[in-house]
């Protein structure tokens, strides 16, 4: 109440044998504002209050810090600091807001119409993005109306090639891809979700449909010299210039120090080493070591075929990867009975047939 005149009706007693009150007292006039008035006893006093800010008030415009949007998708402004409040407006990646309060979680913003929102606090930063977009008003809108841009793609990626935390919990809740929560809990790639509000991120996808990850004209193959052999189901291949991780898909041969190792890592280098090969995909692209998941070909050779065949490799299926399986599968049993490879050594004879 600015500019206001306030009476005070002040009754100034004194006890019988005590000390008349001083007459000049100190009192409140407003929430945390004192003054000293001079008053003879019984005297009504007028009090005129300059300048004294109604504490329900919005803050001032100097209060407020400017922060900037730094979502690739667009972000819920909400009514109260809870993924269960109201959606009252939205607003996109580079957009200008401006903060009245940070509260760790969340941050209440102020919005033209003065009221506060809320919104999730890793979204937004004190840093002006790369691209910094105008200013467009908050305007509120009903969580029906709202057209939702996809911020990420559904292309199959490991933790360690992620972003953020909001891109692994894209690819688990909008993609379905269960891969990157390992012990189905909820939260996906722990190292970038830790201490994060997950189940805040994953509402602001609601309504989100999933994009495609980006696919290869048809017909169009990966194709590269082989530089290196790792071992019987593992190569490097000169991919874009870049020297590439290749898991061999549907198989698996010995490791380091197991039977027959050494012999199955020779009968792989035998077929590729040097050579061009052409790489085919299944479902999955991209394992937990982000190594590329293929089935490597050499012209018309399916080098995964003939390493089954020739009992280098027992066949193991890695879910959602079926291509293949049950071809496989007759060949490995064909192999086994003939003892051709590293039958003979029992290394393939523990009977898993599943990862």
């Amino acid at each position: 109440m600015n500019n206001s005149v306030l009476v005070l009706q002040l009754l100034l007693l004194s006890v019988v044998g005590c000390a008349p009150l001083s007459n000049q007292v100190a009192t409140d006039v407003a929430p945390r504002v004192r003054t000293d008035v001079a008053v003879q006893v019984g005297t009504e006093v007028a009090v005129r209050l300059e300048n004294i800010a109604n504490p329900g008030s919005a803050p001032t415009t100097a209060e407020l810090v400017t922060y900037y949007v730094i979502s690739n998708g667009r972000v819920n402004i909400r009514a109260c600091p809870a993924t269960s409040c109201e959606v009252i407006g939205r607003v996109a990646y580079g957009e200008r807001i401006q903060v009245a309060d940070d509260l760790g979680e969340w941050l209440e913003l102020r919005l033209e119409d003065g009221r506060a929102g809320f919104m999730a606090g890793w979204l937004a930063s004190k840093d002006a993005p790369a691209i910094n977009k105008p200013q467009a008003p908050i305007e509120p809108e009903s969580p029906a109306s709202i057209e939702t841009e996809a911020p990420f793609d559904c292309e199959a990626k490991t933790c360690g090639k992620m972003e953020s935390c909001a891109e692994a919990v894209y690819k688990l809740y909008v993609c379905g891809d269960t891969a990157r929560d390992s012990n189905y809990d909820g939260i996906p790639c722990e190292s970038l979700c830790r201490g994060t509000d997950v189940s805040a991120i994953a509402t602001s996808y609601a309504g989100i449909s999933p994009t495609a990850a980006p696919t290869l004209p048809p017909g169009a193959a990966e194709m590269g010299p082989v530089t290196r052999v790792v071992d019987g189901d593992t190569i490097d291949v000169m991919l874009n210039g870049v020297n590439t991780r290749i898991r061999y898909l549907q198989m698996n041969t010995p490791e380091r120090d197991h039977p027959c190792f050494k012999d199955s890592t020779q009968a792989n280098a035998a077929l590729v080493m040097g050579k061009t090969v052409r790489l085919v995909a299944d479902k999955e692209l991209v394992d937990r070591y982000d190594r590329l998941l293929r089935f490597v070909y050499v012209n018309d050779v399916l080098v995964n075929r003939v390493l089954v065949e020739q009992g280098w490799a027992e066949v193991v299926l890695y879910p959602p990867n079926d291509m293949h399986y049950d071809e496989f599968l007759q060949l490995e049993r064909e192999a086994a009975a003939a003892g051709r490879g590293c039958h003979p050594s029992g290394v393939f004879d523990d009977g898993s047939s599943a990862r």
